[in-house]
């Protein structure tokens, strides 16, 4: 369940089309349109078809408190310097981010929260 909530958070956000070149440099291939039509119609099935495995990946740092400390590495690696960590919906979730967070900052990856 949680992860089909997360998958349409990230459904909602790409759908836009100011998204699309970020889709291309990463070369994740998605049809904004169709994701769009499924969005709009609550579609669930569909939405989470094209919020692929591999679209999560590309486009989030998720997963075990390990598994977000390894794609922040990877983002502090190409020049990010702050990270803003959002779509928290319960208290476990919240202590999971922040100690994937405090990790991070003793790598030197800020982490800014919303």
């Amino acid at each position: 369940m949680l992860r089909i909530f997360r998958r349409r958070n990230l459904a909602f956000v790409l759908r836009g089309q100011h998204h699309a070149r970020n889709l291309a440099l990463a070369g994740t291939p998605l049809d904004q349109a169709g994701l769009t039509r499924a969005f709009a119609a609550e579609d669930w099935l569909t939405v989470n078809r094209l919020v692929h495995d591999q679209l999560v990946q590309n486009h989030t740092a998720s997963g075990t408190p390990e598994q977000v400390i390894a794609a922040m590495q990877t983002y502090a690696a190409v020049g990010l310097d702050e990270i803003v960590l959002a779509g928290v919906s319960n208290g476990e979730e919240l202590r999971l981010l922040l100690q994937a967070a405090a990790l991070s900052a003793t790598r030197g990856i800020r982490c800014a929260d919303v």
